[in-house]
């Protein structure tokens, strides 16, 4: 028996199966849906089986595609070891990079830089999507993301961390609200969220009386533009008014202990970082050097 295996078109199909999507596939590898179907059902009659469920607006794989997927995984792993191996030895960044991020670090700290790494290496592909930490969680599982920018807090204990910058939340008003704290109330991510019963704890010690929740926007990012729209005072990471991002936006005076959090990168125990992931870094920390001291 002849051995012929396509392994683009084993590719494509690996996409697709991690994905859940032809169409995602298609657009990971920069080629057509149709391209990506038909390499599917070439691959399907090279290797005899029947790998995906054909129907449309909908990617489901059979016993048999469960199992090519699975060693597929295997396969593709070791060739991203082998590039990374040469990566290492040649000490250039050149194998595609898959990360993610929530939505308030990435719209905060990443498109700049990733302009600048993008002229700066630019044979990395990078890949990235947004996300909360429960879908962050599955992409890092998956091997559909190689790291992710999170915030440090015990729901992330269970993932190799790095520190990439240490900050604290403050209380944020815009510079021309004129109406009392009391009586404006602030916006939160959630009245649960992080630090957030720290902080009203703190207020109420030190001014016995409670600070009023205004509304819980699910979104440090969205709470600071409604605030640039429609005045007020938030309770953000510093890291929100990053740059010159949010000019109206001011750090009010406190009596209260600052509250710190670490920005850090998580990625599954017992695993190695590529080298493409540890270039972008290496640069993202000495970009974020040159940005806060300016």
């Amino acid at each position: 028996m002849e051995l012929k295996l396509n392994l683009s078109y084993l590719k494509f199909f690996y996409d697709a199966a991690l994905m859940g999507s032809v169409s995602e596939s298609a657009r990971r590898n920069f080629i057509s849906q149709s391209a990506v179907s038909q390499a599917i059902a070439k691959l399907e009659k090279s290797l005899g089986v029947s790998l995906c469920q054909h129907k449309k607006q909908q990617f489901k794989l059979t016993e048999e595609g469960q199992l090519i997927f699975q060693r597929a995984q295997e396969i593709f792993s070791s060739v991203r070891q082998l590039y990374d191996a040469i990566d290492h030895h040649r000490q250039q960044a050149r194998m595609p990079l898959n990360f993610v991020s929530t939505h308030s670090i990435g719209l905060s700290v990443l498109p700049e830089f990733i302009a600048l790494f993008e002229q700066k290496s630019p044979e990395v592909a990078l890949h990235f999507q947004f996300g909360g930490l429960t879908q962050i969680k599955g992409w890092l599982k998956q091997g559909i993301a190689e790291f992710a920018f999170v915030l440090d807090s015990p729901n992330v204990a269970e993932y190799q961390q790095l520190t990439v910058h240490k900050g604290y939340f403050h209380l944020y008003k815009h510079k021309e609200e004129k109406s009392s704290l009391d009586a404006c109330g602030i916006y939160v991510e959630h009245a649960q969220g992080m630090l957030v019963a720290e902080y009203q704890q703190s207020y109420q010690a030190h001014f016995k009386k409670s600070l009023p929740i205004r509304a819980e926007l699910n979104s440090w990012e969205f709470i600071a533009r409604c605030m640039e729209t429609g005045k007020g005072y938030g309770f953000l990471p510093d890291l929100i008014a990053f740059g010159k991002r949010h000019p109206h936006l001011i750090p009010m005076k406190s009596p209260m202990p600052k509250l710190p959090y670490s920005l850090c990168i998580i990625h599954p125990k017992g695993t190695q970082l590529s080298y493409s992931a540890k270039t972008f870094l290496d640069y993202f920390s000495s970009y974020l050097k040159d940005q806060l001291s300016n």
